[in-house]
């Protein structure tokens, strides 16, 4: 089986995480990532959300995870983990795998840690990743770019403004009647 499916990855969009970031980029990120979260919900692509366990992080905000519900075929439970990359003791790669996924759309917090572990290791097991500044934040100690050259370097980097017009989300075919 070939493993060529879109799926989006939601990394530690959890209280803790949002505290900490950097002025302005939860207000410029969360409203693009409910926008991708969306167009997941009329292109039918799956949703996967991590969350990092440990020093009391909290769950996925709310914004997102309603969101998440509205528009994922099935329900969603948040995996667990208890290390930066998110395919690191957590099973990702097998429920990826068993779902013929091949390429990641990631969204999250913290662009140069938890997201930029989980991309880098995505990559060595064979997963096409793309991202977007749109929807990746960075914490207030970290570079004010968000690694950006990093994603472009090794994967894609898009605006979503331009997800529909690059066709990385499949479209829906439509029936004429």
């Amino acid at each position: 089986m070939e493993n060529n499916k879109l799926a989006v990855l939601i990394i530690d969009m959890q209280p803790s995480f949002i505290s900490r970031l950097r002025e302005g980029e939860k207000e410029r990120t969360i409203p693009n990532q409910i926008k991708v979260i969306r167009m997941c919900g009329t292109e039918k692509v799956p949703i996967f959300v991590t969350e990092l366990e440990y020093w009391n992080n909290g769950r996925t905000i709310p914004e997102i995870m309603d969101e998440v519900s509205k528009n994922s075929a099935s329900p969603v439970e948040p995996i667990s983990r208890q290390f930066s990359d998110a395919f690191d003791l957590t099973g990702l790669d097998s429920l990826l795998r068993n779902n013929g996924i091949g390429k990641l759309f990631l969204m999250g917090a913290y662009a140069e840690y938890c997201v930029l572990r989980t991309a880098e290791e995505a990559i060595g097991l064979g997963y096409q990743v793309i991202t977007s500044n749109d929807v990746i934040a960075g914490k207030r100690n970290h570079m004010t770019n968000n690694s950006v050259d990093w994603y472009e370097q090794n994967g894609i980097c898009v605006r979503v403004s331009e997800l529909e017009n690059l066709e990385i989300f499949p479209k829906t075919e439509t029936v004429p009647v």
